[in-house]
């Protein structure tokens, strides 16, 4: 019955659907805890509505004190990939092909070995 009003008025303040969504959630969650307090000295509509200006304004005065800083996406410094040095990848692909040619030896000679991904210590 509210909501859709509620929102209206919100994302009229502040422009931004996903904001006004969340604020209008929060508005009612204030709404929802501050009804025991609240008196019938004025309308429901007008304390609403007295609430939802109040959020949104607390919301665009955290927003002035901290600006959001947009940075295009061709400024921005490339990215680089942290690779292994390359001794370390040589290394490692020694070792795997090593380990390649002796399973395929034992193979040839017909030995069946249990090829265990974990270290011995940890078996």
């Amino acid at each position: 019955m509210y909501e859709g009003p509620v929102f209206n008025y919100v994302l009229r303040m502040v422009g931004d659907r996903a904001l006004a969504e969340d604020l209008t959630q929060e508005i009612f969650l204030r709404i929802y805890q501050g009804l025991p307090g609240f008196s019938l000295r004025c309308r429901f509509t007008t304390w609403l509505f007295q609430v939802a200006k109040n959020r949104v304004l607390d919301e665009l005065r955290a927003r002035e004190r901290k600006p959001q800083v947009v940075v295009p996406l061709e400024d921005l410094p490339p990215l680089e990939v942290v690779d292994p040095p390359p001794e370390r990848t040589e290394v490692i692909w020694r070792i795997f092909k090593a380990r390649e040619e002796v399973q395929l030896a034992l193979e040839r000679e017909g030995i069946e070995v249990e090829v265990s991904r974990r270290p011995a210590a940890h078996r």
